[in-house]
């Protein structure tokens, strides 16, 4: 078999020469690709094992701060942890309240000491009743909030109604009539016809001054067949237009009468609510949009800015510090009445104070809405499913109350990320 002559480099030709290089480069490259591979791989593998083992960490850290955590009471303000047999041991280790002592605790946690809904009828004026007139009582649940609070819309939707419906009778004199019209004779039919007759004037025309006649008599509670009679004897007497000149008059003054009459009642239902809400806010806004106190003991001018007081609890002097969008704010007592009582912007007629406009997109919050409204479909968010501790990111310690103690129930200490502070929605 022959074999074929081995070439050295000197006896290559051009085109052997520049083949045999093509085909080194290409193994060059290749042999770089897979390396290049094996060091990515391997450099993945290191960080998959990397990010593995800090998962792992944080696992455990979290654990043992979950463990260290459950084993925390706040009990008087006093913080204990719990040993092995769920007793609440001081720093020394010595047991200061037993496993029994704190269930027992526990299970009084649910009986409020404090009416809250008296405390806050009385800071805010606010006074629901029910049907029969008496003070409305709600159980101190979230059920019993979401109760009063819808209470409280639909006392402010029906006094808003009140309000603005008596403005609009009083600025359209002519829907008012119509209104009253309705309530006179229980239809609006026929209303067409209805005459003013503050725009009739007298003519030569006897079946109009028959009409006159007639209608001032039947108005004046003449039966239909008497009123026939006079109008007959005004025109065997010849005195047919003296006579219905006579009823016009009548029926223009009666019919003015009637107008003045509800007009005076709606004006006196206008000032009475205005009153009222003067009684309620202790102040009003000028023109200028300068505040005007009126001085009035227990409104809630008195109270914000004068006082100082709301309820059971003292308002510092200086104001409160809030968190705002552009970062914390001292805002004064006026300024709290402000975000309180001046209206701000109008919709649909309806006048709207800050505090008002920050509720109300509180409900525009899909999950605020959801929750309220389930709570009025079923009374309660029972079978609802709390989300976890983890997902939600919050630490929650529980703080108890010794039956011998003063201070108030089981509360829940948590760090929500912004320091614990609650932010306002000032603007």
């Amino acid at each position: 078999m022959a074999l074929d002559p081995i070439k050295v480099p000197d006896q290559e030709t051009e085109e052997e020469k520049a083949a045999r290089l093509a085909k080194e480069a290409e193994e060059a490259a290749k042999k770089e690709a897979e390396e290049a591979a094996l060091r990515a791989k391997e450099e993945e593998e290191r960080k998959a094992k990397e990010a593995e083992e800090a998962r792992k960490k944080a696992e455990e850290e979290a654990r043992k701060k979950e463990l260290e955590d459950a084993s925390k009471i706040i009990i008087d303000d006093v913080e204990y942890t719990i040993d092995d047999n769920g007793d609440a041991v001081d720093s020394e280790g010595k047991v200061k309240f037993t496993k029994e002592d704190i269930d027992k605790m526990s299970e009084n946690d649910n009986e409020p000491t404090d009416d809250y809904f008296e405390s806050i009828s009385k800071a805010s004026g606010i006074v629901i009743k029910d049907e029969a007139g008496q003070v409305k009582k709600y159980e101190q649940t979230i059920e019993g909030f979401a109760q009063r609070e819808a209470d409280v819309k639909a006392l402010g939707e029906a006094e808003g109604f009140g309000k603005g419906f008596t403005k609009f009778m009083q600025e359209n004199p002519d829907i008012a009539s119509i209104i009253e019209y309705k309530n006179r004779y229980g239809t609006i039919e026929g209303y067409a016809q209805h005459v003013d007759y503050s725009k009739i004037e007298i003519k030569d025309d006897n079946g109009f001054l028959e009409d006159l006649i007639y209608k001032a008599e039947i108005q004046k509670g003449t039966t239909p067949e008497r009123a026939k009679r006079l109008v007959e004897f005004a025109k065997a007497n010849n005195t047919l237009k003296e006579d219905a000149t006579e009823s016009l008059n009548w029926l223009k003054k009666t019919q003015q009468a009637e107008v003045d009459a509800i007009q005076a009642q709606q004006k006196a239902a206008y000032e009475e609510a205005v009153q009222k809400e003067m009684q309620f806010y202790g102040a009003s806004y000028d023109e200028k949009g300068n505040v005007v106190v009126h001085n009035i003991e227990g409104s809630l001018y008195d109270m914000i800015v004068t006082k100082g007081a709301i309820g059971d609890y003292a308002l510092p002097k200086n104001g409160l510090v809030v968190k705002t969008q552009k970062g914390e704010k001292l805002i004064s007592r006026e300024e709290i009445y402000d975000y309180f009582a001046r209206p701000v912007t109008e919709v649909n007629g309806y006048l709207y104070t800050q505090a008002q406009i920050d509720e109300m997109q509180r409900m525009a919050n899909p999950n605020e809405m959801a929750l309220r409204y389930i709570m009025n479909l079923t009374g309660g968010v029972d079978q609802l499913v709390k989300k976890s501790i983890n997902d939600a990111k919050v630490k929650q310690i529980r703080s108890l109350k010794y039956a011998g103690s003063k201070t108030t129930g089981i509360k829940t200490k948590t760090t929500d990320g912004n320091g614990g502070k609650v932010v306002l929605p000032i603007r």
